[in-house]
């Protein structure tokens, strides 16, 4: 049986210097740092687009409600001068399962995570505010809806403004 005994002798060459070291650590956490920022950059904006489509469907739903009023009233009342009942130039809070406006007085919504539902009656608190008003248009036979949604990203107060012009159809 033969042993290889073999001699190892280090001259200096063998081994990484420290540049060689700094180099591949900084290469390194670029590797991992630039794909770890972009993704928290996307999350962000994820959130941010997430909180203006909920604003936006929050103000179309203010407009369809007082939309849902008017074409009540031409419905079930026999008079066609009383369309306007309810509808009169003020500031208005409202959500889906009331009958009527409410003057506004600044609430938040509240949301309700087991139906996915923002109303003022049931859920915890959310960052939105839903304002309606009213104002009388130019003519007896129209008048303007403005929906104003909004919330605070952080420290900076957000909102989104949809319009409509309803007119008495009869």
């Amino acid at each position: 049986m033969h042993i290889f005994k073999k001699n190892i002798k280090l001259n200096g060459n063998g081994g990484f210097t420290l540049i060689e070291t700094l180099v591949a650590v900084v290469l390194l956490a670029n590797i991992v740092i630039g794909p770890v920022a972009f993704l928290t950059t996307g999350f962000t904006h994820i959130k941010i687009a997430e909180d203006r489509l909920t604003a936006l469907y929050l103000a179309q739903e203010g407009l369809e409600l007082v939309r849902a009023i008017r074409d009540k009233n031409v419905i079930t009342d026999s008079d066609p001068l009383n369309w306007r009942t309810g509808l009169t130039a003020n500031t208005y809070k409202m959500d889906f399962d009331d009958s009527a406006l409410s003057i506004y007085g600044g609430q938040y919504l509240l949301y309700n995570s087991a139906n996915g539902i923002y109303s003022y009656n049931s859920g915890v608190g959310s960052k939105f505010r839903r304002r309606i008003q009213i104002a009388n248009g130019s003519a007896a036979d129209n008048f303007l809806v403005t929906v104003f949604v909004e919330w605070n990203d952080g420290t900076v107060l957000k909102t989104i403004q949809l319009s409509l012009r309803l007119y008495n159809w009869i």
